[in-house]
């Protein structure tokens, strides 16, 4: 078993690697011909090699990151990475964080593009904009709208089976009961009942691989999420 004495021989060139690197980077940046430079027509100023000399130091601390998932033990990599940031903060203090929240700033952009472009392209059926919550029996899916936009994206559920279908058309929440349970049905446990019919059909958490007696299926989290959202007079549409 020879990986540990490999493994701590790895992290110090890691951490001597990322040391050099940056060391060099440092004289650079504070030298006095790059403080010059900006004197010079033609010749990039100090701040432009300034922040490419940082960028370069953020590519070098990225690549040894990746090396030391590469080729070290879990436990040996995280001292690794830990190395080399610590000295990548010593000649750039900030510049971690900074690129972390860059990074984050960008996923969430992507994130909310995503999301834009699938409310653009979502399959709204016959479900009028002033609905709360639709639900189409023929690809057994159900989504929440506010404002006459898909929110949260559609949801799996599972209808009534032949003989029980859930009844199409325009309904009104009226009641809410979040632990029911189906007296009809052998007490049958429907946790988190959003009621839009008079006569028992409701949204409750349930097998979504199972048909109802005409109730909607939902998976626990978005009966939740219904139970939550929806409020008495919200018009529930079914086609």
């Amino acid at each position: 078993m020879s990986f540990k004495p490999r493994a701590l021989s790895a992290l110090r060139r890691f951490s001597k690697a990322a040391a050099i690197a940056v060391s060099i980077t440092a004289v650079t940046v504070t030298s006095p011909a790059v403080a010059s430079a900006q004197m010079i027509p033609g010749v990039p100023s100090s701040s432009d090699l300034t922040a490419k000399l940082h960028e370069d130091v953020w590519n070098a601390r990225n690549h040894l990151h990746s090396e030391a998932e590469r080729v070290l033990d879990p436990q040996s990599a995280q001292n690794a990475k830990n190395a080399v940031d610590g000295v990548t903060n010593a000649v750039a203090p900030g510049m971690i964080d900074q690129k972390n929240r860059e990074a984050e700033e960008a996923r969430m952009r992507a994130e909310a593009q995503r999301l834009e472009q699938a409310r653009a392209n979502f399959d709204y059926g016959p479900c009028p904009k002033h609905a709360a919550a639709c639900i189409d029996l023929n690809k057994q899916r159900t989504w929440l709208q506010k404002n006459g936009v898909v929110w949260g994206g559609e949801r799996p559920m599972s209808s009534g089976a032949p003989g029980w279908e859930t009844p199409k058309g325009t309904h009104r929440v009226n009641r809410k009961v979040k632990d029911e349970i189906s007296r009809e049905f052998n007490n049958a446990p429907m946790p988190y009942s959003v009621y839009f019919t008079h006569n028992g059909i409701a949204f409750h958490e349930g097998d979504v691989d199972l048909w109802s007696h005409g109730c909607i299926h939902l998976n626990h989290n978005d009966a939740v999420q219904y139970f939550n959202e929806l409020k008495p007079g919200d018009i529930v549409y079914v086609y």
